[in-house]
């Protein structure tokens, strides 16, 4: 790293969080001459591995050798790591270093469908009138996820309580509720009972503790949701879904998704986000104080 060019390293998860970062770090660093590069793990030479859990191993061995902030012939050269922030804090697991910056929300995609344009990428994507679109998709976009986060609130519980109780069982990896026949239906009470029974089977709990504890995690979870801090605990990931049954409403528009609609909306939402919104303020200060240590 300091025998090339650029004066700071950014290291991130996966390859959809490039164009992410990219946004914050050219706004952050222009008025500055330092340059930059945004790099995935698996890119580095014998590092094996990719993901979060390979990011901190390269944070790890980085700060071991005291290499996280180096000069070489003059040129100080600086690394930063942004991880989603998942549930670590839930685990108590965050590595605590100005090197190691964590998303506010559950993971990256939460600030596409927060602050990101949901009727214009719908339009895009979609090939209809944007007017069409805003009727039938909500612009207020705090009130647009906050709706989604609250039709799958039980679902959020249930993940909750898995972390806490360390049990290695499906939860946040799933790609849907599980206990939700789809993304506004109700609760499967059956489906419900049968995962949360199979739970506490795990835990090896009786009734009356893994009770409390189901309570203690929709307590926590209540709390977040009364404050609009759903996007903490609820996963970006899972927005997608829900926009795509919200343009089955503007079908009768001539709204036409095909295939991969998830995966096209979310692209489009990348080019809709304003980097220069009050939303960015807490990325640019992670950089900038790396930054200004160069």
């Amino acid at each position: 790293m300091q025998m090339y060019s650029q004066h700071l390293w950014v290291f991130v998860e996966n390859h959809s969080d490039i164009p992410f970062y990219s946004g914050l770090c050219s706004k952050t660093l222009r008025p500055t001459n330092h340059r930059y590069i945004i790099e995935r793990v698996e890119n580095v030479p014998e590092f094996r591995g990719d993901g979060k859990k390979a990011l901190l191993g390269l944070y790890r061995r980085l700060r071991r050798r005291r290499l996280l902030l180096s000069t070489l012939e003059g040129k100080a050269t600086g690394v930063l790591f942004f991880l989603d922030k998942d549930i670590d804090d839930i685990r108590g697991c965050r590595a605590r270093s100005p090197h190691v910056h964590y998303t506010e929300h559950y993971c990256m995609e939460n600030y596409l469908f927060r602050h990101g344009d949901l009727a214009r990428s719908v339009s895009a994507v979609g090939h209809v009138d944007i007017q069409e679109a805003i009727v039938r998709i909500a612009t207020d976009t705090l009130a647009w996820t906050r709706a989604a986060a609250e039709c799958w609130r039980d679902w959020v519980v249930y993940c909750v309580l898995v972390v806490r109780l360390k049990v290695r069982t499906q939860n946040y990896g799933a790609s849907q509720s599980l206990i939700h026949d789809g993304v506004y239906s109700a609760v499967n009470s059956g489906s419900q009972e049968r995962l949360l029974s199979s739970l506490r089977n795990e835990a090896g709990l009786d009734v009356g503790p893994f009770r409390r504890k189901h309570a203690s995690a929709r307590a926590y979870v209540d709390r977040l949701y009364r404050r609009g801090l759903h996007d903490r605990v609820f996963s970006g990931k899972w927005y997608a879904r829900f926009l795509v049954e919200d343009c089955r409403q503007v079908a009768a528009a001539g709204c036409r998704l095909g295939r991969n609609a998830e995966k096209r909306l979310v692209e489009c939402l990348f080019g809709t986000l304003d980097f220069s919104a009050p939303w960015t303020e807490r990325f640019e200060a992670a950089i900038a104080a790396v930054a200004a240590m160069l």
